[in-house]
């Protein structure tokens, strides 16, 4: 039988036909036969009925012939975002049919996962499967192992964590790794990469969804050359490439870029309705969730560090003046990054001017010896911000900066001076003593997650003005970001010579309005640091 046109996909499709290859369709239509007869999943009522997309792609798997009768693609790559497409019912269904219905001599049948509670989801699965089957009096599940056997078939099918130390010598018939991209490393990977090379039929499925690590193995070794498979680039005829992700380029509003990302999109699997109250959720939870949104159900390969949290573009059109009388009438919280020697030392003052609408002063100051390194690079030189005070010698002149913010906490009505607790101490213990409330605030995403949301939402939303420091939009345009296990944010910077010690220091003051009790009134209080 001719191969149909929509499993010719690629230039190795085409190869493959002129090498002899040819189509099974009663191998396509096995799998899909058993399933539907035999295969029961927890998470469906009554038989599972198969979206197109998701038989096609079984039917790929297993019509696609070599001359000799043997399957063509010996290793698969099934890469799509999450929830869409039934990634684990899709695996799931190959390692049952693989253990049950395949006629593989003694199957043995290995799924590996990124950690033990994945591990379970392909096994369950199984387990739910056998257990309300036909083939429950011949199998024997082994809820302690994470194994069930068919001893009639000799055959067996195995669950197993990441832990590759512990799987070597393996001679599987049929090898299932799941959420490649989000393991810790690739022994996994590499003891069962060539676990079926003795079997005429062996085969390996990698499925996963997109993650932040371009240099992970996954990205690099399978992910990569599935792309290289599908630009023509590539021509092995054995390796099986279905990647569906959005444009690198595209626009995350656009239906079209979902439905490209989520093939499934608008059916029962993807309702397009719910997936649009799910994007719009995920942008008025803040970047943090919306990046998890962008790779998780777009299929996007980015990189916190790599991408500017603040958008600096207008930030020059909130320069604003308020009057005297308006700030000293405002609560107002210091924010201060500490140096002592080449590095800047940056302090801002934010004020409260109403519920939800700030205004910040920056100052920074630096060493002459900080100067004259810079000079000696091509970055752009300390001299060229207005704020920047330069003192003598090759350390800053810590008394300066003591002095102006004692006049700070004299002028108007600061409640807090929080500092980066980074050479803080005697800073910090000095200014108490005027009777200053002073606190030491990491920039952990425990801390730092709160100014840096609210400062983002104020910036776009106009509620943020400035005094015009070219050294806080310098500083603001250098912080990217990275997600903590929660999805909260925290700054980092792309690199060492990035400066971000003036966003620091905003950030500090923002977060003394932000943690500033309700019930607070505007005094000055004395901690001892």
């Amino acid at each position: 039988m001719s191969v149909p046109d929509w499993a010719v996909v690629t230039a190795a499709d085409r190869l493959a036909l002129e090498e002899g290859c040819t189509w099974s369709q009663t191998h396509a239509n096995q799998i899909i036969n058993f399933t539907r007869a035999f295969f029961r999943s927890q998470f469906i009522s009554g038989k599972v009925a198969l979206a197109p997309e998701q038989a096609q792609f079984l039917q790929q798997l297993y019509g696609w012939r070599l001359p000799n009768g043997n399957r063509r693609f010996r290793f698969a790559n099934l890469h799509v975002p999450k929830k869409s497409f039934g990634k684990t019912l899709l695996v799931s269904i190959i390692a049952f049919f693989e253990t049950f219905g395949s006629g593989e001599p003694s199957a043995f049948v290995v799924s590996c996962a990124a950690s033990r509670e994945n591990a379970s989801q392909v096994f369950d699965e199984l387990k739910f499967a056998t257990e309300r089957g036909k083939f429950a009096p011949f199998a024997a599940v082994k809820n302690h192992t994470k194994t069930i056997e068919v001893p009639s078939l000799n055959a067996r099918f195995h669950s197993v964590s990441s832990d590759g130390n512990r799987l070597h010598g393996f001679n599987c018939s049929t090898v299932i790794c799941d959420e490649a991209g989000w393991t810790k490393n690739s022994s996994a990977f590499d003891a069962l990469r060539y676990a079926p090379a003795a079997r005429p039929n062996g085969l390996i499925v990698v499925i996963s969804t997109a993650s932040d690590q371009q240099e992970h193995w996954y990205h690099k070794r399978v992910y990569s050359k599935s792309k290289r498979i599908l630009s023509g680039e590539d021509l092995d005829i054995t390796h099986l490439a279905v990647v569906h992700e959005m444009d690198a380029d595209g626009d995350p509003e656009d239906p079209a870029q979902w439905k490209k990302a989520n093939p499934l999109l608008g059916s029962p699997w993807c309702p397009i309705d719910q997936f649009r109250r799910e994007i719009e959720g995920a942008k008025a939870a803040g970047i943090g969730e919306r990046l998890n949104f962008l790779r998780l159900r777009l299929g996007l390969w980015l990189k916190a560090d790599e991408m500017c949290y603040f958008e600096v573009n207008k930030f020059d059109e909130l320069k604003a003046e308020p009057s005297e009388a308006e700030l000293k009438d405002a609560p107002c919280a210091l924010g201060i990054d500490l140096s002592e020697t080449t590095d800047p030392t940056s302090v801002t003052a934010t004020w409260e001017l109403s519920p939800g609408r700030y205004y910040s002063r920056s100052w920074c100051w630096t060493a002459e010896k900080g100067v004259t390194e810079r000079e000696k690079s091509n970055l752009r030189h300390y001299r060229e911000f207005t704020e920047m005070t330069v003192t003598k010698g090759d350390m800053i002149d810590e008394r300066l900066v003591l002095n102006h913010l004692v006049a700070l906490t004299e002028k108007y009505c600061v409640v807090v001076a929080n500092f980066d607790p980074r050479s803080a101490y005697v800073m910090g213990n000095r200014l108490a003593e005027h009777g200053v409330k002073c606190e030491r605030v990491t920039a952990s995403a425990r801390y730092m997650n709160p100014p840096m949301v609210e400062l983002r939402k104020a910036i776009e939303e106009k509620r943020y003005s400035h005094d015009g420091s070219s050294w806080l939009k310098f500083c603001l345009q250098n912080v990217r970001f990275e997600l903590n296990r929660y999805g909260e944010v925290f700054p980092v910077r792309k690199k060492s010579v990035d400066k971000i010690d003036g966003a620091i220091s905003a950030l500090l003051s923002l977060y003394g309005l932000l943690a500033k009790p309700a019930d607070e009134t505007v005094t000055q209080g004395l901690i001892l640091i």
